[in-house]
């Protein structure tokens, strides 16, 4: 597999692009795909954007209707979305808006418990 450098790669014979890059390099190179393309992230760099979706596979499918959404407001032809890392996903609790999965998010700083086991 050629190995090339994102910043100068040309997306075009992609159908879709897999990101799993640092948060800063993500902010400046994902949106470029996504003007185009499908960009599935790991990277947190859009996790709090209200337009984009954090799908966790089997729990919460209806956030999936954001892209439309995103698609509308930032006129691409692609999207963004983000899944949680397995490593990340200690556990999820559902807020207003999007699944928590950070592991700042967890049962003990939310509810104040003294001590968790997942």
């Amino acid at each position: 597999m050629p190995v090339q450098n994102a910043v100068e790669m040309d997306a075009f014979a992609l159908d879709i692009v897999f990101s799993a890059i640092e948060s800063d390099q993500a902010k400046i190179l994902e949106p470029k795909f996504a003007r185009d393309k499908t960009v599935i992230s790991t990277a947190s760099a859009f996790r709090y954007d209200e337009d984009v979706p954090i799908l966790i596979p089997g729990i919460n499918s209806e956030h999936a209707k954001l892209i439309d959404v995103q698609i509308k407001a930032r006129g691409w032809k692609g999207f963004i979305i983000q899944i949680v890392q397995r490593n990340r996903l200690f556990i999820s609790i559902r807020s207003t808006r999007k699944w928590i999965s950070e592991p700042e998010h967890t049962l003990k700083n939310c509810f104040c418990l003294e001590q968790q086991l997942v």
